[in-house]
C-alpha cells in the first residue's frame, strides 16, 4: 500500500509534562493548563492567525483555526482525544472515537440540511 502523506512532514510534540487524561481545558472555571487542549493551543498559537475553542458538547472542533493568507482563507477543525489506556500508545480505538467525533454533525447524525 502507498503512503499518503510525506513522513518527513510529521512532527511531534513533546507531551512529557503533560497529564494525559486531562482533555479539555477547563474544568469548571478553572484553566487546567497540563492538559491536551492547552498544549496543542499553545501550539496553534505559534502558527495559526486565530482560532476559536469550543469545547462544549455537541461541537464541530474542540478547535477551530483560522488562517488568512493573500488569496486563501484556510479553516481547520481540530478534535482533541484523551487516550482510552492508562498510558498512551497506538490504540486504533483511540483513533477511531476521535475520527467518529470528526464525522458526527454537530447536532448529531442525520442533522445536516441536504
Amino acid at each position: 500500500m502507498a503512503e499518503v502523506f510525506d513522513h518527513d512532514e510529521i512532527s511531534q510534540l513533546a507531551w512529557e509534562d503533560m497529564l494525559l487524561n486531562q482533555e479539555s481545558r477547563w474544568s469548571g472555571e478553572e484553566l487546567r493548563p497540563r492538559s491536551i487542549q492547552q498544549k496543542f493551543i499553545e501550539y496553534l498559537a505559534r502558527s495559526q492567525s486565530a482560532f476559536i475553542i469550543d469545547d462544549d458538547a455537541e461541537e464541530s472542533a474542540d478547535i477551530v483555526a483560522i488562517e488568512d493568507t493573500e488569496n486563501t482563507i484556510t479553516v481547520t477543525l481540530w478534535h482533541c482525544r484523551f487516550p482510552s489506556g492508562v498510558a498512551p500508545g497506538n490504540r486504533v480505538k483511540d483513533l477511531c472515537a476521535v475520527c467518529e467525533q470528526a464525522e458526527i454533525p454537530p447536532n448529531g447524525p442525520g442533522t445536516l440540511p441536504i
